[in-house]
This record gives C-alpha cells, structure tokens and sequence, in this order.
C-alpha cells in the first residue's frame, strides 16, 4: 500500500477527506454552477472551465505551470488501459503486467504531486485563494487549471489501482517451475495452478531435488511415519515393530493411482521406502512391462505403459543385477532401477524393518555397488519430450504373501 501525504505551503491547509467519489460529485456539480463575479473577471465562463479547460487568452499574469492534458477518457476495455496520467499501456493477464503497472502508478503519484506544486505556487500569487470544500475551485485560473490535472491524475492513479488487481488475479501458473521463474524469492509450499481452466492446489518443491533447481511440483506422496496417514485403497496396514508400513495382501501387483492433473511435464524425480519379506526375488525373467516382472516396486507413465524406474528386492545381495547377480534386466528397464536387500545374508520370515529398502544405507560389501548412486534415495528419469501421462506405482511379488511380500512406507513423486 502506498500512501502519499501533500500539505500546501499557504497559510490555509486542504484535505480530500470526503473521498473520490464526493471530489468527483463536486466537480460534475460545480460545471453546472454559474460562473461567479471573479471568473467573469478573469474571462472564465462556467462553460469553458468544464468544456474547453482554460479561455483561448487567459490573463498574462498568470503562468500555468503544468502543460495542457487531454481531458480524461473513460475507460472501455480491461484488456488494454491507460494505466495513469502519463499514459502507460496495460496488458491485462501478462506476466510484465504488474510490473508495467507499478511503474505507472509511481508515475502518476508524480504527476500528482506536480500539480500540488502548481496549485501552491498559484496560491502563494494570490492574496486571496477560497477553496470550497473537496471541490478545490480557487478564483485563479491557473489553480482551476492545476484542479482539473490533479482530479484527472487522481482518477488515471484509482483507475491504475483497479486494473492492478485485475491483472495480479489474471496472471495464472501453469507450474511449479513457471512460479519459481516468474515470482522473485517463492519457497517450497502450496500453490494454486491454472490447468485447462481448472484450479489445481498443488505442492512446489522450490528447492534442489535430483540435482535440479526449484520448480518441481509433487504429484503424490506417502509418510506412513505420520500418524494421521493412511495407506492407499490397494493395500493394507501392517505394524511391526512399531514401524507403519503398507503391503499386499495377495501375489501380483496391487497399483496406486498417481493422476498428472493434466500438468505438463518431462522429466520424474522419486523416492521410495520399503521393506521385503522372506524369499523375494529380484527381477523376474521374461516378462513383460504389463506382468510382474519384479518383485518390489514398478513406476510406470501412461497407457500403454511406459518405464519410468523400478525399485528390485532381493533375498540377497547376489540377486541383484547390480551387485553379483548374473540375471540381466528387461530391455524395457535399461539401467533405469535400483535394486537392494533388507537381508544382505539371506531371507528371513519377518519384514526386514530394521534395514529399509532403496535408501542406499546399511550396504554390506557384496552389494556395495548397488548403494553407489549418487542420488539415493531419489531416482531422475528424464523422458525426453514433454507429456501429461498419469504415473502409477503397483507393488509386486510373483508369490502370495505367505512366502514373500514386498511393503512400503513412503514414497514422493515429482516432476517439471
């Protein structure tokens, strides 16, 4: 908010208490007024003060400090607007908007105080100035003058002010990144995305994830340490230990919903924690992308699917492609993988809570190799073009939960 506080110089101090509304009522009212005795002095019919601004041949001793304005104009479009008295352009809706906007407004505060000047110099020429009321009429001509200047410049600043709040709820965000590059200094939080006419409430990650500065807006998470989560729909609460965790109940692959809400992206930044039971097998040969190809976690983009990263558990350190195993990875899957075991030694009838899955801790030698990427836990995949594909996450074991079961107690999905 700015505030602007002007006081005269003369001996009698004015103010505009009575607001816009009523200085605008008083003026649209004094061109009705008969002209008084002082302006048919000085050659000033009430008609050409509100029609014709100042007579063709005004006194020679008065000196009119400000240059002749056009009279003001209503204004007739929001889309494209004199934003103040010294006739900035105004787009509404664009990002250089507000800005613009500023600029005018601080110009037409000056031209304001201009003409406050200009009325003080004219008063202090005159033995004898009446102002009445919030009209501001003197019998000088000059101050008539510099009166129609200040209550149009005034009007140029309210109307700048308006289309100020018209722009800054016109300019909208498309994403995370679009927010981080367009407002200065914005922290990680909730924000209100624009998507195909659609408010989204999405939350920006205005930090570094994956190497990456700023701009990344999450479209799933999960924290089961919190004791107000819930797991999703497709899998069921287990407790042990007194860690939370999420897990099948059934052999196959149980999926999870990750919506894109139409946002425009390309390129997956992810996390996920978990925990194996018993004899889980890594990577399961011969299968395809839609079959349960592994036993852990499977994170996939679009229909039909596509690889983003898949998350391997292992019996043993050995059963991984990374570390000793001899078993090579689907085509599909390339590199893009990570792949530990809660039991470097062997599996074990109970979850492995006490060393968690893909979070590159706890690496015995023998899978050593496997714990050796820079960015776990996080996982980057960059798709190459840009897509609104909906990612789903399925948990998989090719066996029933008796003999092996894969849980998960996190995860945090993001993308730009």
């Amino acid at each position: 908010m700015l505030t602007v506080e002007a006081r005269t110089n003369a001996k009698e101090e004015w103010d505009l208490e009575t607001g816009p509304k009523e200085a605008w009522k008083a003026y649209d009212e004094y061109g009705t007024q008969e002209p008084s005795a002082n302006q048919k002095e000085n050659g000033l019919e009430s008609d050409d003060f509100m029609q014709n601004g100042l007579p063709a041949q005004p006194p020679q001793d008065i000196d009119l400090l400000q240059p002749e304005r056009e009279s003001y104009q209503p204004q007739k479009s929001m889309q494209d607007v004199d934003s103040n008295a010294a006739g900035v352009k105004i787009q509404a809706g664009s990002c250089a908007c507000a800005e613009k906007i500023r600029k005018g407004l601080l110009q037409s505060l000056e031209s304001c105080i201009n003409v406050i000047k200009a009325m003080e110099s004219c008063t202090s020429r005159n033995k004898r100035a009446v102002y009445e009321s919030v009209q501001l009429m003197s019998t000088c001509a000059c101050a008539q003058k510099a009166n129609r200047d200040l209550m149009q410049s005034l009007k140029s600043c309210n109307d700048a002010m308006i289309k100020t709040t018209s722009c800054i709820r016109s300019i909208t965000y498309s994403s995370c990144a679009e927010i981080k590059r367009n407002i200065s200094g914005s922290v990680s939080g909730n924000y209100q995305l624009y998507i195909d006419n659609k408010s989204v409430t999405v939350y920006c990650h205005m930090g570094a994830l994956c190497g990456i500065d700023g701009g990344w807006t999450r479209l799933g998470n999960l924290d089961m340490t919190q004791p107000s989560s819930t797991c999703p729909s497709s899998l069921q609460l287990i407790t042990q230990s007194k860690t939370r965790f999420c897990t099948k109940n059934k052999a196959g692959c149980q999926s999870i919903p990750i919506p894109s809400q139409g946002l425009k992206y390309s390129q997956v930044c992810g996390r996920v924690r978990g925990y194996q039971r018993y004899t889980v097998d890594g990577f399961i040969n011969n299968r395809g992308i839609d079959a349960v190809y592994v036993d852990g976690v499977s994170i996939t983009r679009g229909s039909p699917r596509k690889h983003v990263w898949s998350l391997c558990a292992s019996q043993a350190s050995q059963g991984c492609p990374c570390g000793n195993s001899r078993k090579p990875t689907a085509s599909f899957i390339g590199r893009d993988y990570y792949c530990e075991s809660g039991f470097p030694g062997g599996g074990q009838n109970t979850f492995g809570v006490a060393d968690p899955l893909w979070d590159g801790k706890n690496c015995p030698s023998n899978e050593s190799k496997c714990c050796a990427y820079p960015l776990l836990p996080w996982f980057l995949k960059k798709i190459g073009s840009t897509t609104t594909d909906n990612i789903e996450m399925r948990v998989c074991t090719d066996e029933g939960p008796g003999n092996e079961n894969v849980g998960i107690d996190q995860y945090d999905i993001y993308v730009t």
